[in-house]
């Protein structure tokens, strides 16, 4: 990891920069990590499935405990795909923890890009029109400094009301060659959480995770990866079975369709899911969404072990 303050890279080539309030370490990273997630970012709906979206967004989940309020930057509320620039960079966070270059210690930095590969690595076709680059990656920017206010907790901590996604982030434009580099910096509550959780947060991911074209097949990925990694009983058994109400699974999904239409998308992305929903076999019948993971209910030892895990599936909604 190269590291150089932030003051000595930028020039009056910058194309935008949301000043630090104070002197910053920027670390330069490249690369394709394994890809991880924060667990709340998967299991609730704290990113929009739709593009432009203006609308204050409040989440409540049924026992009252956890509250999401989301108020959109001018841009708009971040989506599913500015998402993927924040599991690329908790990704990265967390190869370095693996390899032990950062420990809980390390005080929270910024991370410094090539504009181009990264969107390669996160599934994007970049286009040659670098001004095109440029106003994607503002965009992107912006709608992550949108606020959040909520009682899910962190790293096991709740945080303060009225944080962003970002502490910062800058793009750097360099005149005689005209390659794009990009700067973020998470805010220390995401930092924290990864580097200093108190219990375990981060999932990985399937590897073709940023192939999933459709960002309501996301957050199905994300919920049953999320649901279904958890362990049951006697602590070394992956979930094999999950079941929820399609009401209460829109609701996951931050949803704001009608209901017949949400039921209408669900049936589609059944019938035409990709490689990555494969893992599981999932179905609706009589309003309930049902997920299968049928190479571990076939490889339990005993039927007794088979009706555990389905009746602690059930349980977890």
């Amino acid at each position: 990891m190269k590291k150089e303050f932030l003051g000595n890279m930028l020039s009056e080539d910058y194309v935008y920069q949301e000043e630090p309030e104070e002197p910053m370490i920027v670390v330069t990273a490249s690369g394709m990590p394994k890809l991880r997630s924060i667990k709340q970012f998967l299991a609730l709906p704290f990113f929009s499935l739709k593009k432009s979206d203006m609308d204050v967004f409040t989440f409540k989940s049924n026992d009252g405990k956890e509250v999401i309020k989301i108020v959109p930057s001018f841009y708009g509320r971040p989506t599913v795909y500015d998402k993927d620039f924040i599991i690329y960079i908790i990704s990265y966070i967390q190869e370095q923890l693996d390899k032990g270059i950062i420990n809980a210690t390390t005080p929270n930095c910024a991370f410094v890009f090539d504009a181009h590969e990264l969107l390669e690595n996160i599934g994007r076709k970049p286009t040659r029109l670098n001004n095109k680059i440029e106003e994607e990656l503002k965009a992107t920017g912006a709608r992550l400094f949108s606020t959040i206010e909520t009682t899910v907790e962190f790293g096991g901590h709740k945080i303060a009301t009225g944080c962003t996604y970002i502490q910062h982030w800058t793009i750097v434009k360099d005149k005689s060659t005209g390659k794009i580099s990009l700067i973020f910096k998470l805010t220390d509550w995401i930092y924290a959480s990864i580097v200093k959780s108190v219990k375990p947060e981060i999932l990985t991911l399937d590897k073709n995770y940023y192939q999933i074209p459709i960002g309501l097949e996301r957050r199905i990925y994300e919920i049953l990866r999320q649901k279904m990694g958890i362990f049951y009983a006697n602590g070394n058994k992956p979930l094999a079975y999950y079941q929820i109400k399609m009401s209460d699974l829109k609701k996951l999904c931050g949803s704001t369709s009608e209901d017949k239409e949400f039921t209408r998308n669900i049936k589609k992305i059944i019938t035409d899911r990709k490689s990555v929903l494969l893992h599981w076999h999932i179905s609706i019948k009589n309003g309930v969404f049902y997920a299968r993971n049928q190479n571990r209910i076939k490889n339990a030892k005993t039927l007794k072990e088979q009706g555990e895990m389905i009746r602690h599936a059930q349980s977890v909604k």
